[in-house]
C-alpha cells in the first residue's frame, strides 16, 4: 500500500457501523502508513509482521492513527525473531536487510528446503524452476542504488549459498544480458574481459552476452574457491575486486564509542569522516587486530574510492580531533572513546547500541552522541540506541 518505511500488502477494515466517509478514512490511514517510523529497536533491519491489529476511530486525524500503528507495530517488532531460525507459525520475523532475505531465500531454494513459510512466500517468484527461480531473487536487487563492490558482494554470496556449479551455469543462462550487466558492474567488466577475451580484443570495448555470461560464470567459480575453472587464458587469473567478510550481526565491542568521533570530526572543520580516519584513531587507541572493531572497520571500508592521504595527513588530522576532544569535552580522546556496546551493521544502516550510563554528561553536552544519519564517505545510516 506505501513504499516507506511501512509497506502493507493488505488493509482490512471492520467497522461497528457503516463509515461516513470512507474515502476520507482510507486517505487519513495512507497519510498515518506513509509517515509512520520503524521502532528503533530495528536497527536498520527488515521487519516483517503477519498481521497487525489495532483498534481506532473514524474521526481520528492522521497523526493520531500514526501514533496508534507505531505503537502495535513497536509491540510486534520487539516479538521478531531471526526468520533464517523461525518456524512457519512465526508472526514476525526480521532479515538484516532486503538483499539478506532473498540470499537466505536462494540458499534455501538451491538446497530444496522448506519455503512454504509466509515469510519466504513474500520474496519467493512463481514457478517451479529452481534455476529460474534463483535468477530472479538474484537481480532483483540490483535495481537499487548499491556500489559496485556490493553488487559484487552480492554475486559473490549468492554463489556461495548455490554452493552447485552445474546449478548456477543455469542461473546465469537464465539472467538476460542487461541484468548481468548492472549486476557485475561496469568496473568489474572492464577488469576482467581482457582475461576472457585474451589479447584479441581490447578491454574497454563493450561487451557482448555470451562474454558476459562466461565473466559470471568464471567469477562464481571463484567465488566457489576453484582456481583452476577461475583462470583466464594463458593463465590469467580474474580479478575479482576484495569483498572482506561482513562483520557479526550485533558483534559486542568495548571500544563502540570509536563512532562518537563521527560528530567529534565537525569540531575539526573537515568532517570527512572515513573508515581510513576511524582505523588511524584504533591504532591510536591500541585497539587490538582481532577485535571484532576491526572487522566492521574493515566492512566499511568496501566502497572506497582509490584516494590515499599521505602519513603526514592522517597523522594531522588525528592531531586536530584529539585537540577537538579536550575543547569539545574538556576529555582526552581515549577516556571520550572508551565506551562498550553492541555495534549492528548491514548494507545500508551502522547502528551502534550502548547502555544509557555508557554517555557522560559531557558527551551530551558536545552532541557527540547524536545520530549522525547519512555518512557519505561510509555510505550508510548511522545511529546511536541507548537503553
Amino acid at each position: 500500500m506505501t513504499k516507506g518505511p511501512l509497506s502493507v500488502r493488505r488493509l482490512h477494515v471492520t467497522a461497528a457501523a457503516p463509515l461516513t466517509s470512507r474515502i476520507g478514512f482510507v486517505a487519513r490511514m495512507e497519510d498515518a502508513l506513509r509517515t509512520s517510523s520503524p521502532p528503533s529497536g530495528c536497527r536498520g533491519r527488515l521487519v516483517l509482521i503477519r498481521r497487525l491489529r489495532m483498534r481506532a476511530g473514524e474521526g481520528w486525524p492522521a497523526h493520531l492513527l500514526a501514533r496508534r500503528i507505531e505503537a502495535a507495530w513497536h509491540a510486534k517488532a520487539a516479538q521478531a525473531v531471526p526468520a533464517v531460525h523461525a518456524g512457519p507459525d512465526a508472526q514476525a520475523v526480521w532479515f538484516a536487510d532486503e538483499a539478506s532475505a532473498r540470499l537466505a531465500l536462494i540458499e534455501r531454494v538451491a538446497r530444496g528446503r522448506e519455503v512454504s513459510a509466509w515469510f519466504w512466500k513474500r520474496w519467493l517468484p512463481p514457478g517451479t524452476d529452481a534455476a529460474r527461480r534463483i535468477a530472479q531473487l538474484l537481480v532483483a536487487p540490483t535495481d537499487t542504488t548499491l556500489a559496485a563492490e556490493e553488487r559484487l558482494r552480492y554475486f559473490e554470496e549468492a554463489c556461495r549459498a548455490i554452493a552447485q556449479p552445474e546449478l548456477i551455469d543455469r542461473v546465469i543462462a537464465c539472467c538476460e544480458a542487461k541484468q548481468l550487466n548492472r549486476l557485475l558492474s561496469e568496473s568489474v567488466l572492464r577488469a576482467n574481459l581482457q582475461s576472457v577475451r585474451g589479447n584479441s580484443h581490447p578491454a574497454d570495448s563493450g561487451a557482448d552476452e555470451p562474454e558476459l555470461r562466461e565473466v559470471a560464470r568464471r567469477l562464481a567459480r571463484a567465488a566457489l574457491g576453484s582456481r583452476s575453472e577461475s583462470e583466464g587464458r594463458g593463465g590469467s587469473d580474474l580479478h575479482a575486486e576484495a569483498s572482506p567478510a561482513p562483520a557479526e550481526e550485533g558483534a559486542y565491542i568495548e571500544w563502540a564509542g570509536l563512532f562518537f568521533a563521527l560528530n567529534l570530526f565537525r569540531w575539526t572543520g573537515t568532517p570527512d569522516a572515513t573508515a581510513e580516519r576511524l582505523r588511524d584513531i584504533a591504532g591510536f587507541l591500541r585497539v587490538a587486530a582481532d577485535d571484532p572493531l576491526m572487522a566492521v572497520l574493515e566492512r566499511l571500508d568496501g566502497r572506497r574510492d582509490g584516494r590515499c592521504e599521505s602519513d603526514e595527513s592522517r597523522a594531522s588530522a588525528l592531531r586536530e580531533l584529539r585537540r577537538a576532544s579536550l575543547r569539545a569535552t574538556r576529555r582526552p580522546l581515549r577516556r571520550v572513546l572508551h565506551r562498550a556496546g553492541r555495534v549492528h551493521l548491514n548494507r545500508t544502516h551502522l547502528t551502534i547500541a550502548l547502555r544509557l550510563a555508557e554517555v557522560s554528561l559531557p558527551v551530551r553536552i558536545a552532541g557527540l552522541d547524536f545520530d549522525p544519519g547519512w555518512v557519505a564517505p561510509l555510505a550508510r545510516v548511522v545511529q546511536f540506541e541507548y537503553d
